[in-house]
């Protein structure tokens, strides 16, 4: 299931590596009802030369990606605002209402297993790393 909202994807290199930013276009402020910033990390365990999931992998990763917007966005819990895959790691940021303690053990629970996931959870009612991941392409752009 597609994250709502309007999202660009922005493709590059970073060495000799491909790097795959997607973020969404539409949201211009923090919302103040989500002070929390989660950032969701998956890695790899068959990743081609290029950093990338193997085919293998695509159901897993994807299975994973629907359980995270079940229980955080359909949820209405959080909202997925930047997603990075790069060097054999998935990434997700969300912003949410709380904590997520009473969603942790869920995401856990429902995670591939064999797959190395980690969580971390830090106030941030700015919305600091995504305003700077906002500010870096749209001075990409006017260059």
């Amino acid at each position: 299931m597609p994250a709502a909202g309007v999202w660009v994807v922005v493709t590059g290199q970073v060495g000799d590596l491909p790097i795959v930013k997607r973020y969404r276009t539409d949201l211009s402020k923090p919302d103040p009802s989500m002070p929390y910033q989660v950032v969701i990390s998956i890695a790899f365990n068959k990743a081609d030369a290029q950093g990338l999931p193997d085919d293998s992998e695509t159901e897993a990763l994807h299975a994973f990606d629907e359980h995270l917007m079940n229980e955080l966005v359909e949820s209405e819990e959080g909202v997925l605002v930047y997603k990075q895959t790069y060097d054999s790691c998935q990434m997700f940021l969300f912003y949410t209402r709380t904590d997520l303690y009473d969603h942790l053990r869920s995401i856990d629970r429902n995670s591939p297993k064999g797959y190395e996931i980690r969580i971390d959870v830090e106030e941030d009612p700015e919305w600091t790393e995504f305003m700077r991941v906002v500010e870096q392409h749209e001075a990409r752009k006017s260059q």
